[in-house]
């Protein structure tokens, strides 16, 4: 059985967390642009939504300013891994080609991190200590198995080349759309440039006051509908407090090269299956094992875990919000493929690292920062929404 964790090889676009999944967003540097033909905000929303690019490279900047505390330097390196990406810049390569060949490269200092999917084989690779994990997904069907139900009309959550394996400004983006209700005010704004390329933006903006979200900002490519860059602002900001967008961009195909890889010479190789089991899926199957559920609606919602799943021992996993819809209240099951390992478990809900992370309120502990804030009961609950700290209190109380 592989111990090590997988989460060390992810790049900085594929690692989700809690605070990450609901708030990972924002564009680089936009300059301005000039006059393109007027759109309506629901003409923006239906190209974003009929983008249809399969197969483009590119460099993508990932920039958050959270406000999360500084982790101490004897933190455990799954801490550490998990929040390194919540805080400062990072810059990733991107290729894809189709729904089953992509390539992430994150660039670190004196490193560099690999994610190679080419059909069923998914590597991952570090540079740092020279290490590769292989892992083999499921052969695809048979001609002889029975069809799959078409799609729906309008986007999938998860849709598209980089499905389950990555998180682009196209996946932020139609997480964000899907979470427009009558309590957003969509509009657009300026025309702006973004790697290169004429875009426009589309602005929303929670018409509650009822949470930590100011406004997201969705720059789209103004040729293709593809959404180049994401911006999320806490409420009484003007800078973003975390970002992603590409910096370059190319819309031809990548050489079939960048999609194989073979491990360095001495490199230490550890062998897997199932990669679903390993690595996030951004995707609507909320049909797994772990109960959850969301109150509230919009900008306001919540997300509850309870004790029992929260600490389920040492394996015990750590919910990733990007999976729920904000804009629906329902309950259900997660599968541990959407989840994060790095468990909130008993022991971890008491340690030290979590007191030092935390601040001590009435009826538990909170983490908080700009557009999150997730609530620890002594019970080992937890409470997680954009929303402030009474919200998750009353959600609290009224279970």
């Amino acid at each position: 059985m592989v111990k090590r964790s997988w989460r060390r090889w992810l790049p900085a676009a594929v690692v989700p967390a809690v605070i990450a999944a609901a708030v990972l967003a924002s564009g680089i540097q936009a300059s301005a642009v000039g006059q393109l033909p007027a759109k309506t905000p629901q003409e923006l929303i239906a190209m974003v939504s009929q983008s249809s690019v399969r197969q483009f490279s590119g460099t993508l900047e990932q920039s958050s300013h959270l406000g999360l505390p500084e982790l101490p330097a004897a933190a455990p390196a799954a801490a550490a891994g998990a929040l390194e990406f919540l805080t400062g810049s990072h810059s990733a390569r991107i290729y894809v080609d189709g729904p089953q060949r992509l390539r992430v490269q994150v660039m670190d200092q004196l490193a560099e991190r690999d994610l190679v999917r080419n059909g069923n084989q998914v590597w991952g690779y570090n540079s740092k200590d020279n290490s590769a994990m292989d892992w083999t997904s499921p052969a695809p069907p048979t001609k002889s198995a029975p069809a799959e139900p078409a799609p729906a009309e309008g986007p999938t959550p998860g849709a598209g080349p980089t499905a389950g394996v990555g998180t682009t400004p196209k996946e932020l983006a139609e997480n964000f759309l899907r979470a427009v209700t009558p309590s957003t005010n969509v509009s657009v704004g300026e025309q702006v440039r973004v790697a290169g390329r004429d875009a426009y933006q589309l602005v929303l903006e929670p018409r509650s006051t009822q949470t930590l979200i100011g406004s997201v900002s969705i720059d789209v490519d103004a040729a293709t509908g593809m959404p180049l860059a994401v911006n999320v602002r806490a409420r009484g900001q003007q800078e973003a407090a975390a970002s992603i967008a590409f910096s370059k961009l190319d819309l031809s195909a990548p050489p079939s090269s960048m999609f194989t890889f073979a491990p360095p010479a001495g490199a230490t190789v550890q062998h897997g299956s199932s990669p679903q089991q390993h690595v996030p899926h951004v995707d609507s199957g909320l049909n797994g094992n772990l109960p959850f559920s969301i109150s509230g609606m919009g900008w306001e919602s919540v997300l509850q875990l309870p004790a029992q799943a929260a600490s389920t021992g040492p394996n015990s996993t750590q919910l990733d919000p990007a999976q729920s819809n904000p804009a629906q209240s329902h309950s259900g099951q997660l599968n541990p493929g959407q989840l994060n390992s790095g468990a909130l478990n008993s022991g971890a809900l008491n340690s030290p690292l979590l007191a030092q992370a935390t601040t001590s309120v009435a009826g538990g502990r909170l983490l908080s920062t700009a557009l999150l804030n997730v609530y620890l009961t002594d019970d080992g609950r937890i409470f997680a929404g954009s929303v402030p700290l009474d919200r998750l209190q009353d959600a609290a109380a009224a279970k």
